[in-house]
């Protein structure tokens, strides 16, 4: 496989995860299974508990905890990794969550799992398509 540290789900992906979607593709189970530290991110949890109070979103309460149950680590959003926001000028009118996520995964050297197109469209050689077989 890769010398990458681990692999960092977006938010979407994440609770596809969780919800045993089948919009999770093969090769993103299998990775989850056998491929480095599992992370999900402080700034997934912020959008969770955003969109949940906006009643967009319904969410477990004890998220975090079920996360750890399924062995995910927890990654804290960095000064550096906030400030690297702005180093993707493509995604300027992005979903500010999801540049942060991608900026943690490229400040940590984490494999970055999304369905997000727009993202997927950047080229980044360690940003792949979670809903690939």
């Amino acid at each position: 496989m890769s010398s990458r540290p681990g692999v960092l789900l977006d938010t979407q992906v994440l609770l596809w995860c969780l919800t045993g979607s089948s919009l999770l593709g093969d090769r993103t189970r299998s990775l989850i299974d056998a491929e480095g530290p599992l992370y999900f991110s402080a700034v997934s949890i912020a959008e969770v508990s955003l969109k949940t109070s906006l009643g967009k979103l319904t969410t477990p309460p004890d998220l975090t905890e079920r996360l750890g149950a399924l062995g995910f680590w927890e990654l804290p959003l960095s000064a550096r990794a906030a400030k690297d926001i702005a180093r993707y000028p493509a995604l300027y009118r992005h979903d500010p969550f999801d540049r942060l996520l991608l900026a943690q995964a490229s400040e940590r050297s984490l494999w970055f799992e999304t369905a997000d197109e727009r993202i997927l469209n950047l080229g980044i050689p360690e940003v792949r398509d979670a809903r690939s077989a």
